[in-house]
């Protein structure tokens, strides 16, 4: 229960930050802690966290990354979000962009396409639990346990299971997923 408060404290002052980034552009192509107003407040946790190594890195990016064009602070933001979720190492567990999340709710009302499998997690993979009678994957030889490693010769590493079922249900007709039988 503690943790889950940290989590969400820990939550609302990453948003607060991504609120702040987004409206203190004031020198184009450089991102610095300087330029926002972020206030650590203890919301009773069982710990205190120190985010100066966060802000110097934050900081060292915005000074010396050779492509400061490269540099969107919305999406550094929401890497720090998803590093933070990550390290809970629960494959059940991740957290979606805005985009990411209104994606979701569009494919729940549409039509899907897909390969015919029920896909999961283990060891940082995705795997295919098990191909559907008469589907594509099964008609493909795809067995039980199989790694998908590739979608439309995309890489799946350092995918999350959400981002793997976005990317099949959108092949419509195509031929566009890679396994590899352990």
């Amino acid at each position: 229960m503690t943790n889950n408060i940290l989590l969400v404290c820990v939550g609302m002052i990453i948003l607060l930050v991504g609120i702040k980034i987004g409206e203190s552009h004031k020198r184009p192509g450089v991102i610095s802690s300087k330029d926002l107003n972020v206030t650590n407040l203890d919301k009773g946790a069982s710990q205190n966290l120190d985010f100066g190594l966060f802000w110097q890195t934050w900081d060292t990016l915005g000074e010396y990354y050779v492509d400061k064009t490269k540099l969107d602070p919305m999406k550094m933001y929401y890497g720090a979000i998803k590093g933070m979720v990550a390290s809970v190492e629960d494959n059940y567990t991740f957290f979606l962009t805005p985009e990411e999340n209104q994606q979701s709710k569009d494919d729940l009302k549409g039509v899907f396409y897909g390969i015919g499998a029920e896909l999961g997690m283990e060891n940082n993979q995705i795997i295919v639990v098990s191909p559907l009678k008469n589907s594509p994957a099964e008609k493909a030889g795809v067995k039980a346990g199989d790694i998908l490693v590739k979608v439309n010769n995309e890489s799946t590493k350092n995918w999350s299971l959400q981002q793997a079922v976005s990317k099949i249900t959108r092949t419509k007709g195509r031929k566009g997923c890679a396994y590899y039988a352990p």
